[in-house]
């Protein structure tokens, strides 16, 4: 179980821009920091840390992902308020954007 400190250091490190900072913030020294890093425990925690960050940053940008696909749609639909340009112009984007999610689900795919 980690200790107060070390628990703070597992959010200075995700929080700071450097590894120095990250340290001052945690109330520790540099030398103590990397330490720490050698530890099983604490290296897990911050590699644990840093995944629980990356998952909720890649679920805010899926919903966002959808709400700008239903725009996108609504303007493609909407020849009233919409002209031929910015309709053109949405289809083009979804088209790229389509096309670039099926490169990367083929690349995953291969790789698993």
């Amino acid at each position: 179980m980690l200790t107060p400190k070390q628990q703070k250091a597992v959010a200075a490190l995700h929080s700071s821009a450097s590894f120095q900072e990250a340290a001052k913030k945690a109330g520790i020294t540099d030398r103590t920091l990397r330490r720490w890093l050698q530890q099983d425990e604490f290296s897990e925690k911050v590699h644990d840390a840093g995944r629980r960050i990356i998952e909720g940053t890649v679920d805010e940008l899926q919903e966002a992902a959808v709400e700008a696909i239903q725009i996108l749609r609504k303007m493609i639909r909407d020849p009233i308020n919409a002209p031929p340009s910015v309709r053109r112009s949405a289809a083009r984007t979804l088209l790229e954007h389509s096309a670039e999610v099926s490169r990367i689900i083929r690349l995953s795919r291969r790789s698993a």
